[in-house]
C-alpha cells in the first residue's frame, strides 16, 4: 500500500496560495511513517473517527502540531479532505488493493449541510456571550427550546453552525434556495443522523416524538441528546 499518489494528488488540488500553505503542513503529516500505517488501518477498517483520534495523539507534543496551530488549520475537514482525495484516486487506479471503497466521514452531522457549515465557521470569532447564556439554559433546564432573534444577516445560522461544528449536535439547516425548508426534510434528515448516532432499530419511519423516546432511553442519566 502507498498513499504517496495521494500526497502528490493533494499538491495538485491546492488553488489559492492560502491553502497551498495549509496543505503543506497536512503533507508533512502524510510523510509520517506512523500516520500513513493508521491512515491505512482505518481505511480498511471503515474508521475514519479513529483515524482523527490517533492523529491527533501523535500530534500531541510533535514539532508539526505547532504548525498546524500557527497555521490556524481546521485539523478535522483537512483530514477529511485527504481522505476523500485517496479515494477519488483510489478508484481511478481500478486496483483491488483499495475495494472496498469506504465512507470517509470524520463529523457526525449531515453531509450535506458541511459546506455550509464550514463556510459560516470559517471568520467566526466572538460571541462568547451566547454560547454562554445557552449552557446556563441547559443547566437550568431538562428540556426546551432556546431561541436566538436577530434580523437578518447578524449571525443566526452562524452561532448555530458554530455550535454544531464544536459540538456534533444533531443539526438540520432550512435553506429555501436549495428547496430545504420543509417539515418532511427535516425529519428524514434528523431520522438518520439519530438512527446512526444511537444505532436504533426499527426507526425508518419514526416519527419525531418516537425518535425522541428512542434516544432518551440510550442516553446515559448525565448526557443529553443537545
Amino acid at each position: 500500500m502507498s498513499i504517496d499518489l495521494v500526497v502528490n494528488a493533494l499538491k495538485s488540488i491546492a488553488k489559492p496560495a492560502a491553502s497551498l500553505v495549509i496543505n503543506q503542513a497536512i503533507l508533512n503529516l502524510f510523510r509520517e511513517r506512523e500516520i500513513k500505517n493508521a491512515f491505512w488501518s482505518a481505511y480498511t477498517a471503515n474508521n475514519p473517527l479513529g483515524f482523527c483520534k490517533e492523529v491527533e495523539k501523535f500530534l500531541k507534543g510533535n514539532d508539526l502540531e505547532y504548525d498546524i496551530r500557527l497555521l490556524r488549520i481546521e485539523l478535522r475537514s483537512q483530514l477529511e479532505e485527504f481522505g476523500e482525495i485517496f479515494i477519488q484516486v483510489a478508484q481511478r487506479s481500478k486496483s483491488k488493493e483499495f475495494e472496498p471503497f469506504t465512507e470517509w466521514n470524520l463529523d457526525e452531522y449531515p453531509a450535506e449541510f458541511k459546506s455550509l457549515i464550514r463556510e459560516k465557521i470559517r471568520s467566526f470569532c466572538g460571541r462568547k456571550f451566547v454560547f454562554k447564556a445557552f449552557k446556563q439554559f441547559c443547566d437550568k433546564n431538562r428540556s426546551g427550546y432556546f431561541t436566538v432573534i436577530g434580523d437578518a444577516g447578524m449571525g443566526k445560522s452562524t452561532i448555530a453552525a458554530k455550535y454544531v461544528w464544536d459540538n456534533k449536535s444533531p443539526c438540520y439547516f432550512n435553506i429555501r434556495s436549495d428547496g430545504r425548508n420543509r417539515a418532511k426534510l427535516f425529519l428524514d434528515s434528523i431520522r438518520k443522523q439519530l438512527i446512526k448516532r444511537y444505532q436504533l432499530q426499527n426507526a425508518e419511519k419514526a416519527n419525531l416524538a418516537d425518535l425522541l423516546e428512542q434516544v432518551s432511553k440510550k442516553l446515559p442519566t448525565s448526557d443529553r441528546l443537545v
